[in-house]
């Protein structure tokens, strides 16, 4: 339960970075904050899929 409140925490917080970067037009925070998104899904991937194989 910890690791899904971190992820959705890890997502909001990339989501949070891109926005902020949009607005400021840096080039440089938008990356960071795809980035950031683009891993919190790759982790929620990896813990859907690992709890399916637990049950």
């Amino acid at each position: 339960m910890v690791s899904i409140a971190l992820d959705a925490a890890l997502a909001l917080i990339g989501l949070g970075v891109f926005v902020y970067g949009d607005l400021a037009t840096n080039r440089t925070a938008r990356i960071v904050g795809v980035t950031v998104v683009t891993l919190a899904v790759v982790v929620a991937a990896i813990l859907a899929s690992n709890r399916d194989q637990e049950t």
